[in-house]
């Protein structure tokens, strides 16, 4: 079915970006559902170019805790399909919390019924996998299993995780013999107090993906000076106004939309721009996250190989040494944590 909905009118000073990375594509948007028994009778989201004799590369979109609908990511999902990705966004139900073994199954069985579905429009050849919160942290083991086990991904490659929580069905061995091919950006937000960055840590330094493949950033909150509005880098800084805390402003266009755009490009063409943009050495071509109207640059996100760590564990709902993080008891995490010292 065609999508109706119609995207609400941006908030705040900054515009959408107009051209380049971050600027929507040229394609119209098709949005598919398919139903899927696995899920408890949810339905499994399509969004694609709508486009019928074409394939294109394929993005799977794992959504958070509580923001099973597509509504909640409604303009990112339209974004990324504009620009010539069909998007695979499974709805669930949670199953069981917090052995969420069960429910990560069926989010996988799910979408992979919907690839199938699907196999006309898209090309496994070139594969990424983006996510937020809860189920980002499913990611990185559906992407190795598709990646070794199905061959998928030869021409290219990429994962953008957002504010990830515990790491889940991604064992130590996994970590270590991770597809080097893999681009991956792990992006965390200032003002989260849901999910650690230490997890997102974590997952940046255990994971065996080469340094000049991976980034790892934090975006922060700011204020325009002219007008007062206030770019909030909360837990639900990924999603849209379809979501309770959602916004679509700036800190979407320049920091999320620039990055992954930019990370796909250069997973799947080598393109240097885009990799300097996506996976550069903190520089200010990297960390821009656009301009105020009087001409002042907004605060520049973080990037850095270090993985630094703002606040204490004990500032976040889920902290590192809750029980639910069977990671915490071993990883090396704890050894270089400045507020632990």
């Amino acid at each position: 079915m065609a999508c109706g909905t119609v995207r609400a009118a941006p908030s705040g000073p900054l515009q959408p970006i107009r051209e380049g990375f971050g600027a929507d594509g040229p394609y119209e948007v098709r949005v598919d559902t398919v139903p899927c028994r696995f899920i408890l009778h949810r339905t499994v989201y399509v969004f694609r170019p709508a486009v019928e004799d074409t394939t294109f590369p394929v993005v799977f979109f794992f959504p958070g805790f509580g923001a099973w609908h597509p509504a909640n990511y409604e303009p990112l999902l339209r974004h990324l399909a504009s620009r010539g990705f069909c998007v695979i966004f499974p709805s669930y139900l949670m199953v069981q919390f917090p052995m969420q073994g069960r429910t990560f199954k069926l989010i996988y069985a799910g979408a992979l019924a919907a690839a199938h579905a699907h196999a006309a429009h898209i090309d496994t050849t070139r594969i990424g996998f983006a996510g937020h919160s809860f189920a980002a942290s499913a990611l990185p083991g559906f992407a190795y299993r598709l990646i070794t086990r199905r061959g998928w991904g030869r021409n290219g490659a990429f994962m953008f995780l957002m504010a990830p929580f515990y790491l889940f069905s991604c064992p130590p061995h996994v970590l270590a013999h991770y597809p080097p091919q893999m681009k991956l950006i792990v992006q965390l937000y200032e003002d989260d107090d849901c999910n650690d960055h230490r997890m997102g840590k974590d997952l940046f330094e255990a994971i065996a993906i080469p340094p000049e493949n991976k980034a790892y950033m934090v975006l922060r909150s700011d204020t325009c000076p002219a007008t007062g509005y206030v770019l909030k880098t909360n837990h639900s800084t990924p999603c849209g106004p379809g979501d309770p805390e959602g916004v679509e402003d700036g800190l979407d266009y320049y920091g999320v939309y620039r990055p992954l755009d930019a990370l796909a490009q250069y997973a799947f063409t080598g393109d240097s721009l885009a990799g300097v943009i996506a996976l550069g050495d903190g520089d200010s071509v990297q960390t821009y996250v656009g301009t105020w109207g009087n001409g002042e640059p907004v605060r520049p996100s973080i990037v850095s190989g270090q993985a630094p760590l703002l606040r204490p564990s004990s500032q976040f709902y889920f902290h590192w040494k809750h029980p639910w993080n069977l990671r915490r008891r071993w990883c090396r995490v704890k050894l270089d944590d400045p507020w632990e010292k």
